[in-house]
């Protein structure tokens, strides 16, 4: 059963307080859980990615190629033969640069790459070759998953997109105010107000 927006309270809600201990990496490894455990399902709503049975699937996080190239999350395909790479840059709580998804990209300029850039930031503009998907298309996609393994995962699963909404919801799209981020607001009661300053101030 999901929950609805008005019924659910983030303080309640273990998905949520788990996720404050370091919410960019939660999120992070909890979509790498996620991918592990339902891969062509997680695949075709992120991204519309269709891939066959005999196609094995790679889930890593935090992966460093160099000092200043650190992938959040990167997904390998390997058939035996040809390998492809899906990178996940998350930011939740910081905000994304057109510098850093370039430097990312350029690194897979050999190979065939899809880059998807998960924010929290409404509407960010991506360099050519990436896809942005924002943290509340990601609660409406992940929504499309057609069934679960098991009662837990569907508990774990519902719960996080219902978390996902909220925090989505309760970040503003727009903002006509100049100096609204001075001001308290929800996003301090779920902690989040600094990558709203970021993104006024941006």
């Amino acid at each position: 059963m999901v929950v609805t927006e008005k019924e659910i309270n983030l303080q309640n809600s273990a998905i949520y307080n788990i996720s404050m201990c370091s919410l960019e990496n939660f999120h992070t490894c909890f979509l790498k859980w996620l991918g592990q455990n339902y891969p062509h399902q997680f695949l075709n709503v992120l991204s519309n990615i269709n891939i066959p049975d005999n196609i094995n699937v790679k889930f890593e996080t935090q992966v460093r190629y160099s000092k200043d190239t650190i992938l959040d999350l990167q997904i390998t395909l390997n058939d035996g033969q040809k390998t492809e790479f899906i990178v996940i840059e998350n930011k939740l709580k910081s905000y994304p640069t057109q510098e850093q998804l370039i430097k990312y990209q350029n690194h897979f300029k050999d190979k065939k790459s899809t880059f998807i850039l998960l924010s929290l930031v409404p509407n960010f503009e991506v360099p050519n070759g990436w896809q942005y998907v924002s943290y509340k298309n990601l609660a409406e996609k992940l929504s499309q998953i057609p069934e679960f393994k098991n009662q837990y995962d569907e508990f774990l699963i519902t719960d996080y997109i219902n978390v996902v909404k909220v925090i989505a919801n309760t970040f503003p799209e727009t903002s006509t105010q100049q100096y609204d981020f001075y001001e308290t607001n929800k996003l301090d009661e779920i902690g989040l107000k600094d990558i709203y300053v970021k993104w006024r101030t941006s």
